[in-house]
């Protein structure tokens, strides 16, 4: 309940049991020493800088006038995919700005090293804000799979919670069938979908009896959060 969970950075392997070789030589012994060399170029310009025990005052990197443009336009995206993406990785969503920021000034740290340029008194560029979120984008995907889950009756199941918070606070299970029937075509599809959500908390199906058959009416979960 303190976020911690939110400023993690998490990576979802695929597996691979099965189809793994005995030697991997998918990274070349070159691009393998090109990236420890630059890493130690980075760490020892850093380390040699102050004297030993010295914290180093803090400096801003600024943007370039094309970058501020850009991350307004990134900042928006993240926005929506906090409106529109699952409840239990809003709080990660919400963070993976910042995120973006951070890891566009290691890009830019490590570039203007290389170059000889000190990061602080060279404007970060459109490019490396851009490499940046194209990097954030690829974990934000990770972070979803690790707070929902993956696979197709997860992906229904989103798609039936965005159509769950048109509904209001209860409505009937017909009620919100034909409303996503456009999308999960099949009753079956629609019973896992629904499943899923009452599993995670977010909604709550009760039986109501009748004079005919018994109806089905779902409540809403108002946390919203599972």
């Amino acid at each position: 309940g303190r976020g911690l969970t939110a400023r993690l950075v998490y990576a979802v392997c695929a597996e691979k049991a099965g189809s793994r070789k005995a030697i991997d030589n998918s990274l070349s012994d070159e691009l393998k020493q090109r990236f420890e060399s630059a890493v130690t170029r980075c760490l020892s310009r850093t380390a040699d800088y102050y004297p030993a025990g010295e914290v180093p005052p803090a400096r801003l990197m600024q943007l370039s006038c094309e970058a501020r443009e850009l991350a307004v336009v990134y900042f928006d995206e993240t926005e929506r995919r906090i409106e529109n993406g699952p409840e239990r990785a809003k709080a990660w969503n919400g963070k993976s700005f910042g995120l973006m920021m951070r890891i566009a000034g290691v890009f830019h740290a490590f570039e203007c090293i290389e170059s000889g340029n000190d990061p602080a008194g060279t404007p970060l560029p459109a490019a490396t804000l851009t490499a940046a979120h194209i990097v954030t984008e690829c974990l934000a995907a990770h972070a979803e799979q690790v707070f929902t889950g993956s696979g197709k009756n997860n992906s229904d199941a989103k798609y039936l919670l965005r159509r769950v918070k048109e509904m209001g606070r209860e409505f009937g299970k017909q009620e919100l069938w034909q409303k996503a029937r456009g999308r999960l075509q099949s009753a079956e599809g629609f019973d896992a979908a629904l499943r899923e959500l009452e599993e995670h908390g977010y909604v709550r199906k009760d039986t109501v009896p009748t004079a005919g058959r018994p109806v089905v009416r779902i409540q809403a979960n108002p946390a919203g959060d599972g």
